[in-house]
């Protein structure tokens, strides 16, 4: 396969309006087609709490294997805003054709947020989300579709002194062919339905100035078997304790959340079960050193136990180079105890010096602090940050005991200050401008929300086979005013997890580390994050390709009169 494209844009500076036009060829073997795309995408702000992006698709495909040349078409939209000041609003929607070119063939999803300020100590969440695939092909047959529905709402109490707390109910509704084979001849390829009700627990207790903290979930609720259509209970709990730079966690699953998971438990007659456990490190050691680290052990009742080990190291002795270290380990025991080892180096060589700029300098005196009531000042009830790292001029600085931060002698001009890892809590990326002889600037921190997510793997009957790899598919964040910019790799279950501040983001899988023969239909979902909230995402499909079937066709011939 191999491609060109190109790509136009109008007001790219523009924060309140812009026009993007973009055109690809694309020659792609495994559709035996050549493609001729063009796009058309437009952003607008109507004010500064609204604005919208609008994009339209059209694309021509010639077609080797009949001959033919066919049109397609897809569509998309986004929009965040806030009425008033206590309800704020966003959402998405995407739909293409059935023969749409590329992973999100036949789709159609919507998405919609709601954010509701009940009082000083109180908001009210809702969500809801709708999925369904029935991709088409004029060189296979697809014989996969695939419907899911997601709703949640979540009520956030008021806290008592360092215990935040909130309940949930979620609905979840999935339905897909892609396990009919598993569950042999009598359901002849008919779609199988789950729908499960849950309600949850989920609690946060922190004492920022011990450093620590301790996230606990809990949820029950029910579903119907897909096969015998009796109801059965589901389940989970989870507690995580992180301290300073160390995180643990570890969490207890009985019952299905999720159709595979239903038919594979079933297939060995067990009830479904999952125990997970993991422990990791982030920590810079020294100016010079830094090390991320993790262990991860989970069992349930397909997949067996599986054990893994992460390593990420940098040491950085001078300001132009860097050594990198990292490595993994990963044992598949239904694989034969087949072990994974990666071990991979590399050296960093920065060219450029950033050469200080004459004329006159200034102090700049950075107080960094625990926002508690998230009013961006400091007063009551807010805790100075001690020992936290803030990036400042592209150089590195941890907070002192006032949470203070003081950089000397710098020159006249602008400078960005950004935080330099994930975590708890966080600070948007600000822009201070150094005219006089001594800067001051607050930094407030936010309580973080988690995001967590995961990939699995869509098999068809007529699917190629190939050896399912779970670990190192890269998801990148990005917020919708554009000012963060994340990267997220899953590990060897197919999960991830990041800390992000409070606001509306999407993540984007990168297409680049699928496995070969396969291919994603959604590779974008929207999502908002909460401080003290977890988000869990739909799982990313990973849909296998199927066999080419070759189908021959004879027409009896009707003798002449």
């Amino acid at each position: 396969m191999y491609y060109y494209f190109v790509k136009g844009e109008l007001g790219a500076n523009n924060v309140k309006n812009g026009l993007v036009a973009t055109y690809v060829y694309q020659k792609n073997p495994y559709e035996k087609a050549i493609f001729n795309l063009g796009s058309l995408e437009w952003r607008y702000r109507f004010s500064n709490t609204w604005n919208m992006e609008l994009a339209a698709h059209g694309t021509s495909g010639s077609y080797s294997e009949i001959g033919e040349n066919h049109y397609s078409g897809a569509a998309e939209m986004r929009y965040s805003g806030r009425v008033k000041e206590k309800l704020q609003l966003n959402g998405s929607a995407y739909y293409s054709d059935p023969y749409f070119p590329g992973n999100r063939k036949g789709v159609l999803s919507l998405m919609q947020n709601g954010s509701v300020s009940l009082s000083d100590r109180m908001n009210l969440n809702l969500s809801y989300s709708y999925n369904r695939s029935n991709p088409k092909s004029y060189s296979y047959d697809y014989n996969y579709n695939s419907e899911n529905q997601n709703a949640n709402i979540s009520i956030s109490l008021p806290s008592i002194k360092n215990f935040n707390n909130s309940l949930n109910y979620q609905h979840q509704r999935e339905s897909s062919s892609s396990y009919s084979y598993l569950v042999g001849d009598d359901n002849d390829g008919a779609n199988l339905n789950m729908t499960s009700h849950r309600m949850g627990w989920q609690w946060r207790w922190q004492n920022p100035a011990w450093k620590y903290s301790l996230f606990g979930t809990i949820e029950g609720g029910f579903f119907k078997n897909p096969i015998s259509k009796d109801i059965v209970s589901q389940g989970k709990a989870s507690l995580s304790f992180s301290y300073k730079w160390i995180t643990m966690g570890t969490s207890w699953q009985q019952g299905a959340y999720y159709l595979f998971e239903q038919v594979m438990a079933q297939r060995q007659e067990k009830v479904f079960t999952r125990f997970t456990a993991s422990a990791s490190v982030n920590h810079q050691l020294s100016n010079k050193f830094r090390i991320s680290s993790g262990v991860n052990f989970s069992n349930d009742v397909y997949q067996g136990a599986i054990p893994s080990v992460n390593l990420n190291t940098t040491y950085t002795p001078s300001n132009r180079v860097s050594f990198i270290l990292t490595g993994s380990w990963y044992k598949y025991p239904n694989q034969g105890n087949r072990e994974i080892f990666n071990v991979e180096g590399g050296v960093r060589y920065n060219f450029s010096r950033g050469v200080p700029l004459k004329g006159r300098k200034s102090s700049i005196i950075a107080k960094v602090y625990y926002d508690y009531n998230a009013n961006g000042i400091y007063d009551k009830g807010d805790a100075p940050a001690e020992g936290y790292l803030v990036e400042i001029d592209r150089k590195a600085f941890i907070s002192g005991e006032k949470g203070e931060v003081k950089y000397s002698s710098v020159p006249f001009g602008s400078y960005d200050v950004k935080q330099l890892q994930a975590g708890e809590w966080s600070f948007s990326r600000q822009e201070i401008e150094v005219n006089s002889y001594k800067t001051s600037v607050e930094i407030p921190l936010r309580q973080s929300g988690t995001l967590q997510g995961s990939i699995r793997y869509i098999v068809g009957e007529n699917s190629i086979e190939i050896k399912q790899r779970n670990e190192g598919f890269r998801f990148t964040i990005t917020s919708n005013d554009g000012k963060l910019r994340q990267t997220a790799v899953s590990d060897g279950q197919g999960n991830f997890i990041t800390f992000l501040p409070t606001g509306n983001y999407s993540i984007t899988l990168d297409v680049r580390t699928l496995p070969e023969h396969t291919e994603i239909e959604e590779t974008v979902k929207d999502f908002t994050i909460e401080g003290g909230g977890v988000v869990k995402l739909e799982p990313f499909d990973i849909v296998v390709k199927t066999r080419q079937i070759n189908v021959r066709k004879f027409f009896a011939q009707t003798p002449e009169e």
